[in-house]
């Protein structure tokens, strides 16, 4: 049997949880987001919560996402939304790895699956980019501490160089603000 489509409004936490794993495929383009879509996105973030309390305000539209996921399976892949997911994979990614170790593994679990032994799972990245870009980005952004340091030279094409501006981006701005802010 096979599901129709679907569309359904959803929390972040609901979309970078153990019910997604997301794949691009090798059909999508690559990742194309520049420092400046990327700041146009922090900006609108920042004065959405700027409103108020965020448990309060009424939900923020990041966009619709477009996924082939089969029933009852993790692994979806991305039609549309990549380059969001793939932004907010980085947003996530350079916060985690602005906060204390302790409270950097909490923020983790939402970039990363954690192995469950008595689940029978592997550890595994909840968004893994195009063949070409996935190594990049599991070394450079998505491993804990890796938007850390700077990974521009180490990118050996247009999307990784978007990425690692990208990371340094929200690093560079989120980095001047306080705790309570970030």
């Amino acid at each position: 049997m096979r599901d129709t489509i679907k569309a359904a409004e959803k929390p972040l936490i609901s979309v970078f949880c153990d019910d997604y794993v997301f794949q691009i495929p090798p059909y999508q383009r690559p990742y194309a987001w520049t420092t400046e879509q990327v700041g146009q996105l922090l900006d609108d973030l920042t004065d959405c919560l700027s409103i108020g309390d965020p448990a309060e305000l009424s939900p923020y539209f990041l966009g619709s996402i477009v996924l082939i996921k089969p029933p009852q399976q993790s692994e979806a892949d991305i039609v549309d939304g990549q380059q969001r997911l793939t932004t907010l994979t980085m947003l996530l990614c350079v916060l985690r790895d602005l906060l204390p170790k302790q409270r950097a593994v909490q923020v983790h679990k939402y970039i990363c699956e954690p192995e469950d032994q008595f689940a029978g799972t592997q550890e595994r990245f909840r968004l893994s980019p195009r063949d070409r870009d996935a190594a990049f980005f599991k070394k450079h952004i998505q491993q804990l501490g890796a938007t850390a340091t700077p990974a521009d030279h180490y990118a050996a094409n247009d999307a990784q160089r978007n990425m690692a501006a990208n990371a340094a981006l929200f690093r560079e701005r989120l980095a001047a603000r306080t705790d309570e802010e970030r």
